[in-house]
């Protein structure tokens, strides 16, 4: 079969991208990476804009969608090469399994974690059989591989150390990440365009690659499991939902495609559940039971080869063919189901609320197809079980709800349904889109409106966009908290009378009942209107007011008496005898005191009645009295239960 030259063109680019990708920035001898990852985005867009005519059922090569998705990794190339974070957290442990096959050709890991990692040592005990402990997946170096011995031959060509610490294989590794997290995005439209319309497929896609947690860990952490593990769920749907005919040979790559997935994250082994579940309604027929009984076989057997590397791993390190590495432990805790899913500590849908659409795509899936839908929403509980019920449930430093990557590919086939019927919807009601935009300005002028009467802007002074924004954002969440916990925070509600405004407060670091809070460090999740952006101000991180008030948001779990204090000074520095500056402290919108701002740092305290305060949130609002309102600085606030001195 014969290709166009422009299809020739594109793959060239693509792999001379990906080489020069791999060696180190500003190699002499070869041009920037960069016009290869911007060749690929004019390739892909030339290319859609030609084959845009092409039918829906096109073949890849003709699809102009396909195209864009070419378009979208040169970009997702472009931002990855344009940082030099390569290993990052799990992604060390990934790592020293394939650095340890390739230059030790062993698994003692001792010596790789003492050049690979930051700590110079394993973070994890050592094994029962001695050996430095490992507790992550065998599966993202057994799908790098690959790409790191490219990289080898490449490091040989040039002269260059074979050690695997050296900037090609690190971002060998990383490119391999990102390739196969693109790979499930096109394996993700194929399966959706289908059953949704192209359009609303890509839409989907696009949506999914960018205005999820996917992103982060596409275009900046593709050394961590979840891109490739994307990737191997999209394969286990698109061959659950393709054309395939079934069979053994469709039951031994479903088989396969789900031991992938489990090599890469334990967990996604859930991913068997779907063509599992699909075989219960032909267990009535008995005419069935034969071909099911090979199909299962082959399934299983499949499954079990692509699994064997981490079996096998686990019984070299830890004495057992099967096994939970971080304990037993690791996995008994009471599952945490809103927190995993609308809590602001890393829950799925509040940190990635382009989710909803497809959780309402999954409902309107259930109406076409209810069986497969229901597998679906099977597996989304199983997901959630698993990951609400482990130790760290919000997933440690994460961006957003990252161990939900195996059931990302049936939001972003939710997602085009949604936006398909969405569609059908408009060209019905052409007026709705007009409502919602007019519903949508109309809502940012009534918080603005809100935000204006309570004095946090001066009245007759300009306000900034950026204050418009936070001003607006922080109307809204105090009115209903983060619309995007709703489901969370209203069940809550209802589960214990905490309204939603004080559901976050569940959540925050700092719940319980001594707070302490240093201005301009990790301070943003409780900070509202008035303040300025970090500075250095006499040796002291802090924040000036920059309006006539400025507030905050304290939680605490009960209300008893406190004692509130702030170290603040007057914001222009040590001053010439002028200081004097008087500052009022409201507290859930009652004054409880006076304080007077000198031109050092100084501590203020004042007592707070137990009636002043509420169990959640309690706001704490400091407005200045005449001039100078924009001068005082704020280093840090506490509230500490009893009277009790305080040292922060």
């Amino acid at each position: 079969m014969r290709h166009s030259p422009l299809l020739r063109a594109t793959v060239v680019v693509f792999v001379i991208a990906i080489l020069r990708g791999i060696l180190p920035a500003g190699e002499p001898g070869w041009l920037t990476a960069q016009p290869f990852a911007g060749g690929l985005v004019a390739f892909g867009l030339v290319g859609a804009w030609r084959h845009r005519r092409e039918p829906e059922d096109a073949r890849l090569e003709r699809d102009p969608a396909a195209w864009v998705l070419v378009a979208v990794f040169g970009v997702l190339l472009a931002i990855l090469l344009s940082h030099r974070f390569r290993l990052t957290s799990d992604g060390i442990d990934h790592y020293v399994y394939l650095r340890s096959l390739a230059v030790d050709h062993d698994l003692d890991f001792a010596n790789d974690y003492a050049l690979v990692s930051p700590r110079g040592e394993a973070v994890e005990a050592e094994t029962p059989l001695g050996r430095a402990g490992n507790v992550h997946p065998v599966g993202p170096a057994v799908v790098w591989a690959p790409f790191y011995l490219v990289a080898d031959v490449m490091c040989r060509i040039m002269g260059r150390p074979t050690d695997g610490l050296g900037e090609p294989y690190k971002n060998a590794v990383a490119i391999a990440g990102l390739l196969y997290g693109w790979v499930g995005l096109v394996l993700l439209h194929r399966t959706a365009a289908p059953r949704a319309g192209r359009g609303s497929a890509l839409l989907a896609t696009l949506g999914l690659a960018f205005g999820t947690f996917l992103y982060w860990y596409l275009a900046y952490a593709p050394t961590m499991a979840h891109a490739p593990a994307f990737a191997a769920a999209a394969l286990v749907i698109w061959l659950w939902l393709g054309p395939l005919p079934q069979g053994p040979r469709r039951a031994a790559l479903l088989g396969a495609a789900c031991g992938l997935a489990a090599l890469l994250r334990w967990p996604n082994g859930l991913l068997a559940l779907l063509p599992v579940l699909e075989c219960l309604k032909h267990l009535r027929r008995r005419e069935e039971w034969r071909r099911l009984a090979l199909e299962g076989a082959a399934f299983a057997l499949a499954a079990l080869v692509v699994f064997s590397p981490q079996i096998l791993v686990w019984r070299l390190l830890y004495g057992s063919f099967v096994t939970i590495p971080q304990g037993a432990g690791f996995l008994v805790a009471p599952p945490a189901w809103d927190g995993v899913l609308f809590s602001p500590h890393h829950g799925l849908f509040s940190w990635s609320p382009f989710l909803y659409l497809g959780a309402v795509g999954l409902l309107i899936w259930l109406r076409r197809e209810p069986w497969r839908a229901l597998a679906a929403l099977v597996l989304f509980l199983g997901v959630t079980r698993v990951n609400a019920g482990v130790a760290d449930w919000w997933g440690g430093s994460a961006f957003g709800g990252r161990r939900f990557d195996a059931a990302l590919p049936l939001f972003g086939l939710g997602a085009a349904l949604a936006l398909s019927s969405a569609a059908v919807l408009v060209r019905r009601h052409p007026w709705v889109p007009a409502f919602a935009v007019v519903g949508a300005f109309t809502l940012w002028n009534l918080l603005l409106a809100g935000q204006y009467r309570s004095g946090a802007w001066d009245y007759a002074g300009p306000v900034a966009f950026e204050d418009m924004g936070h001003g607006a954002v922080s109307r809204l969440e105090r009115t209903m908290g983060s619309p995007f916990s709703l489901p969370g925070s209203l069940w809550a509600w209802l589960r214990t009378g905490r309204p939603p405004t004080d559901y976050e407060s569940l959540y925050m670091r700092r719940p319980h009942s001594r707070f302490l809070l240093w201005l301009g460090q990790d301070d943003r999740m409780f900070l509202e209107d008035g303040w300025s952006e970090p500075r250095l101000l006499a040796g002291a991180s802090c924040r000036l007011l920059t309006q006539a008030s400025a507030g905050l948001v304290v939680p605490l779990h009960r209300p008893a008496p406190y004692r509130l204090g702030a170290r603040v000074m007057v914001g222009t520095g040590p001053a010439d005898g002028g200081a004097g500056f008087r500052l009022r402290v409201l507290l859930n919108q009652r004054p409880i005191g006076v304080w007077t701002v000198e031109g050092t740092w100084q501590d203020r305290t004042v007592e707070v009645p137990a009636e002043v305060l509420q169990p959640g949130r309690n706001h704490v609002r400091f407005r200045a009295l005449g001039e100078g309102a924009a001068s005082v600085a704020v280093a840090a606030v506490w509230l500490e239960p009893g009277g009790e001195e305080v040292q922060p």
